[in-house]
């Protein structure tokens, strides 16, 4: 098998996408991006750009976020929620060199994870 694009894990909040990302970054040769296409930042919250790339420019061209995570070093692991960019999404699906994750977590268990979040000041 060839070396991979990269990887995106497609899935929603609250569904231990942070976990799954963290541990394949965990792997030499692996990066975690974040949510990359996240309509109110680039990556990270705390972040303003990513490898160079402002929000405002990914919004324009989506594709040169994807450009910019496959030429960076090391394989990237990116995010992908429902409601983040659309036009993003087409392109990693069409790209047979991209590895997609197909996370799911039951509702209520979201829905719970949440509620404890918010208690005890996670989020």
């Amino acid at each position: 098998m060839t070396q991979p694009k990269g990887v995106v894990i497609l899935s929603a909040m609250r569904s231990g996408s942070n976990y799954l990302e963290e541990g394949i970054a965990q792997f030499p040769g692996f990066s975690g991006l974040g949510e990359v296409f996240n309509p109110s930042f680039v990556g990270q919250p705390d972040a303003p750009t990513l490898a160079g790339l402002t929000i405002e420019q990914r919004r324009v061209d989506p594709k040169s976020a994807i450009r910019r995570a496959e030429d960076g070093p090391k394989i990237p692991v990116i995010r992908w929620f429902p409601g983040h960019d659309a036009e993003a999404l087409k392109q990693l699906a069409l790209d047979p060199e991209w590895v997609r994750i197909f996370l799911t977590r039951r509702a209520l268990d979201r829905f719970v994870s949440l509620k404890l979040a918010k208690a005890t000041g996670q989020w």
